[in-house]
């Protein structure tokens, strides 16, 4: 058993090192085979506003997630939501200015509404099961590109976010404060990454510290498009809507609701959320330390 063990273990640390992911907006082979696609042939908002497909892997300390796709340069939003720890909201609660707990993200949208991102989205229903801890707000508009960071139900904290004309940088987010901050080192914030090319294996890459989203063994992500003023989501989700699916609109079945975007996900066939685990040489290389720390154990037990 012990050979057995330490011959694998060597095996394991012998294999050649994985290259390092760089967070550019195009898919690096290190991430493996897709965890999430499209069902939907066609984007209800148009080729210009997609989801193709979700990768991701827990390595180097980071959430490295990659979602192949694009945005319309008219401020439509991605919308990325992450379960990564105990407790969340299965059901999106408003806004402090609203008497919920959420924090006030994207606060003046587009249409110059002064209204949060989160409060219009209340009463969204996630999949059962899927409890959302933080949320990842993207825009891309008159050739700029904005990121939000925020956390679900700390209404005390702000946002982080950059501006960049090349969609590419570092949002420096510890503490969640608003400011955008052009200094600091990438292990203090979410590196991001950002291809609008609209061509196979482009599009948003994210590098986020385990340490900002709780040190997480896995993460629940669920990816939808919406429109540039939180009012209308696309059939554009990753996990994926089903097949033939139109846009869920305001309230879930292509409706328009002035001033809300709502939907239950609970009640669409299939999960609407994919998960991301540490790649297998580091899953493997944590099942034999416990395994030898049990064997040890053992040992110590039998004298």
């Amino acid at each position: 058993m012990r050979l057995g063990l330490a011959l694998l273990a060597a095996a394991v640390m012998a294999a050649p090192a994985a290259a390092a992911i760089v967070v550019d907006g195009a898919l690096d082979a290190e991430y493996g085979l897709s965890i999430a696609t499209q069902a939907n042939t066609g984007s209800s908002f148009g080729p210009s506003s997609n989801l193709n497909a979700g990768h991701g892997v827990i390595r180097d300390g980071k959430l490295n997630l990659f979602i192949d796709g694009n945005l319309e340069d008219n401020f439509n939003k991605l919308n990325i939501f992450l379960d990564s720890q105990a407790g969340g909201q299965n059901v999106l609660d408003s806004d402090t200015d609203n008497g919920g707990t959420n924090p006030l993200a994207d606060v003046t949208d587009d249409s110059g509404v002064n209204a949060s991102a989160l409060q219009k989205q209340r009463g969204t229903t996630f999949d059962a099961g899927f409890e959302a801890d933080f949320m990842l707000i993207i825009r891309h508009g008159l050739d700029q590109f904005d990121v939000d960071f925020v956390r679900i139900g700390d209404g005390a904290a702000g946002d982080g976010g950059f501006t960049s004309d090349t969609g590419s940088g570092t949002i420096f987010a510890p503490g969640f404060d608003r400011s955008m901050n052009n200094s600091g080192t990438t292990s203090d914030g979410i590196m991001v990454g950002f291809n609008n090319s609209n061509s196979g294996g482009t599009g948003f890459e994210f590098g986020i510290p385990l340490s900002l989203i709780g040190n997480p063994a896995s993460v629940d992500v669920t990816a939808y498009i919406g429109g540039n003023t939180h009012q209308f989501a696309s059939n554009q989700f990753l996990g994926s809507l089903p097949g033939g699916s139109g846009s869920l609109g305001s309230d879930g079945t292509g409706g328009f609701t002035p001033g809300r975007q709502f939907f239950d996900l609970s009640s669409v066939t299939g999960d609407q959320f994919f998960t991301v685990v540490p790649e297998p040489g580091t899953a493997v290389l944590t099942l034999l330390a416990a395994a030898f720390a049990g064997s040890a154990a053992m040992r110590r037990r039998l004298g």
